[in-house]
């Protein structure tokens, strides 16, 4: 199906798939060269890239439950 659910259940058609969703954000945002990240959480992944044209991308993922402040 893609993206979107494909269906001819009106109430679930074209809704998005959480599978795909999330991911066809991250490609949008993925630059063309990594940078090391670090942080201090184990709750907190993060992921830098740099595009070709200078602009920085970061991408930040709480995996718990719970609220976190962070720095950049």
């Amino acid at each position: 199906d893609g993206m979107f659910y494909g269906s001819s259940d009106p109430d679930s058609a074209y809704n998005p798939r959480p599978d795909f969703y999330y991911l066809s954000y991250l490609q949008k945002f993925t630059g063309d060269h990594a940078i090391k990240t670090s942080s201090t959480s184990t709750d907190i992944q993060s992921y830098s890239t740099r595009f070709s044209s200078g602009e920085t991308a970061v991408i930040l993922v709480n995996k718990s439950n719970n609220d976190h402040v962070v720095s950049i």
